[in-house]
């Protein structure tokens, strides 16, 4: 079942696959179409799902699932997975890669960053403890309305600047 996300319960869980680039308005409605075509057949175990998908940015897939109406199950995410899979074939881009690391700059543009240069990018500057990271990992939607922009002095970065000021 399609819902819109603002609808959702806060305690829904949210999946966020950070794309390898910004997509052009063609892709974008290329994903909320499938993913949209997707949630209305989702299921868990033949119990329908409440769902609802958000591009971000031009770069974020926010993939949500009311567990509140039915809990998702391991067959009913991979099949969401699958779709991601899809996604990344159809667009020629890569959704499933953890390395990458997205801030915001103070244009609110998108640039990320690979966890080994994380690092070298406190040390240069490159980011700061104000630095807007965009937190992907699984969360509630709620966590993800209000954590998903997050200083990055105040998130798991936050060693790097310890150990930068030593």
């Amino acid at each position: 079942m399609l819902a819109n996300i603002e609808d959702l319960s806060g305690q829904s869980r949210v999946w966020i696959y950070q794309s390898s680039r910004q997509l052009n308005e063609e892709e974008v409605q290329t994903v909320q179409s499938t993913i949209e075509s997707f949630i209305q057949a989702w299921d868990a175990h033949g119990a329908p799902l409440k769902g609802a998908v958000q591009v971000q940015y031009q770069q974020f897939i926010v993939l949500a699932v009311d567990e509140a109406y039915n809990a998702a199950s391991g067959c009913s995410i991979d099949k969401s997975v699958a779709v991601i899979r899809d996604l990344e074939q159809r667009l020629q881009i890569s959704l499933l890669d953890r390395s990458q690391v997205a801030f915001l700059n103070e244009q609110e543009e998108v640039f990320v960053l690979h966890f080994s240069k994380l690092k070298e990018a406190v040390t240069q500057g490159v980011i700061n403890e104000e630095s807007l990271l965009l937190n992907n990992s699984d969360q509630s939607l709620e966590t993800f309305r209000q954590g998903w922009k997050v200083k990055a002095g105040e998130s798991w970065l936050s060693r790097y600047f310890k150990k930068a000021s030593v």
